[in-house]
């Protein structure tokens, strides 16, 4: 569920050839368009929300105070009229985790993961032994402390923000013996404190698997 997020309600769009030059569609096209642009200007850590809509003339259906309050309870992202534009004013996925509540950190995970398969690529084919071991910490680690410097993850210093962990604790004799490889990476994203795992495993030679824990 931390992969869904629902938005609501429907937009009006002005239509010149509808009778009432309005044309009603759902949020979806908007938001996605919103969230694309915030994630090009700040980066896919910034929560996308609070963010004016474009060519919104109004909502349908109305709403009361109450239905608000309920909707937002069960994590509907609700677009609200400010005085001079129309916003969501959340960014919540329908995850009961709370640590992958947030959009923004849903979509940093998926990211971090693509960077570390892509960036795992260049060593699928290398022989496991300690100065490789090491190697990958090192690189995992910059790139790691790149995204910390912009604002990707909580904490005053990179100890607190993050971990990788390539040592003999995760890669025992038998998983050398058998061709694994295996990096350890803990993160915390800026909004939840706690820190969420991603395995990078070499499970053979050409194939590399990212997954949390």
């Amino acid at each position: 569920l931390s992969y869904m997020a629902v938005y609501h309600p429907w937009l009006w769009l002005a239509d010149e050839d509808n009778a009432e030059g309005l044309r009603a569609v759902p949020c979806d096209g908007a938001v996605c368009g919103m969230i694309a642009a915030r994630e090009r200007a700040r980066q896919v850590w910034v929560a996308p929300a609070n963010v004016p809509l474009q060519d919104v003339l109004g909502l349908t259906p109305a709403f009361s105070t109450d239905d608000w309050a309920e909707l937002f309870d069960r994590q509907f992202n609700l677009v609200r009229p400010e005085p001079i534009d129309f916003r969501a004013m959340s960014a919540h996925t329908l995850s009961g985790e709370k640590s992958l509540l947030q959009v923004s950190v849903r979509r940093l995970m998926i990211l971090l993961r693509k960077v570390a398969l892509d960036r795992g690529m260049d060593f699928v084919f290398a022989s496991n032994h300690e100065h490789f071991r090491e190697g990958v910490r090192v690189m995992l680690e910059n790139v790691l402390r790149y995204m910390f410097e912009r604002g990707a993850f909580a904490g005053t210093t990179p100890d607190q923000a993050f971990r990788v962990v390539t040592d003999a604790s995760v890669n025992t004799p038998q998983d050398v013996e058998q061709g694994r490889f295996i990096a350890k990476i803990q993160v915390a994203p800026s909004q939840p404190m706690e820190f969420i795992t991603v395995l990078l495993t070499r499970v053979s030679e050409g194939l590399l698997l990212a997954t949390e824990i």
